[in-house]
């Protein structure tokens, strides 16, 4: 069994000035962007994702294929470190070393495919240019390399892309200036459209597949389930990463809709983050 170990992926920026509270979410992001799960390309035959304290002295995985993926997030004192090399992990396949290594690198060196999924539903409609202009400022910052692209993607009852792969900026925000709040909350059936999107790119090379979702997390319209959207989103090794637009956190909607979203994070290997209310 070959093995490629792969480390974490750690953009950052330079910050200048005071930072107001859509920057300060996007510095938020761009730092701690570090998906855990599947970053694949289409020759590669599985991945397994691992998140394991630099003080573990092993895991175990056990797959029956001739090659796997091994992609795995080390952390020191609970924050992520990225100074690993091939010399500091010990791979085993049933007790013995691997045939092979075909590889080791961090994340930070793969191309980034990027969903921004933004809930337009008529719920979210006082927080709507929140949502707007905090998805445009990460886009900004996060898409660094020139090989980084990103679609956005608007739902309602609905889903709609209305802007597909690119890695332009401005493109990507006039796609985001195009969408309107109005209609019902499918937001499982969005999880599952937009990871379907990302698994179906055409790649030459490993990349790293994530989801933005920003959202009060509400379904109530749609077919799929919640269940079902953290299965598309984990068969197409998307890690995603949810931006909570609740301000009425501590009411029953609020946190219901916060559960939602913590478990699409959660069980993809992503995280959620609760800004407050920016108001």
């Amino acid at each position: 069994m070959a093995t490629r170990p792969a480390g974490i992926l750690n953009r950052t920026a330079d910050r200048k000035g005071h930072l107001e509270l859509l920057v300060a979410l996007v510095a938020v992001l761009g730092l701690s962007l570090q998906p855990a799960s599947a970053q694949n390309c289409g020759e590669c035959t599985i991945s397994a994702a691992v998140e394991t304290p630099v003080s573990a002295t092993e895991w175990t995985l056990s797959k029956q294929v001739n090659e796997v993926n091994v992609l795995f997030l080390a952390s020191r004192g609970g924050k992520a470190t990225g100074d690993l090399s091939q010399n500091d992990v010990l791979v085993e396949d049933d007790g013995k070393p691997p045939a092979a290594i075909l590889g080791f690198r961090t994340e930070h060196e793969l191309p980034l495919r990027v969903g921004m999924v933004i809930d337009t539903s008529s719920s979210v409609n006082s927080r709507f240019r929140f949502e707007q202009a905090a998805a445009s400022l990460f886009l900004r910052e996060v898409l660094q390399r020139d090989d980084d692209l990103a679609f956005v993607m608007g739902f309602d009852n609905y889903s709609k892309v209305t802007q597909d792969f690119v890695h332009d900026a401005n493109l990507l925000s006039r796609g985001v200036e195009q969408l309107h709040p109005d209609g019902g909350t499918a937001l499982y059936d969005a999880v599952s459209t937009a990871s379907q999107k990302l698994q179906r790119r055409p790649e030459q090379e490993m990349v790293a597949r994530v989801l933005v979702v920003l959202s009060d997390g509400n379904n109530n319209a749609g077919y799929a389930s919640l269940e079902g959207a953290i299965d598309a989103a984990q068969r197409a090794e998307v890690t995603i990463y949810a931006i909570s637009t609740n301000w009425n956190s501590g009411q029953l909607e609020g946190d219901l809709g916060n559960k939602n979203l913590r478990r699409l994070a959660e069980q993809t290997g992503g995280r959620v983050l609760m800004p407050p209310n920016p108001k």
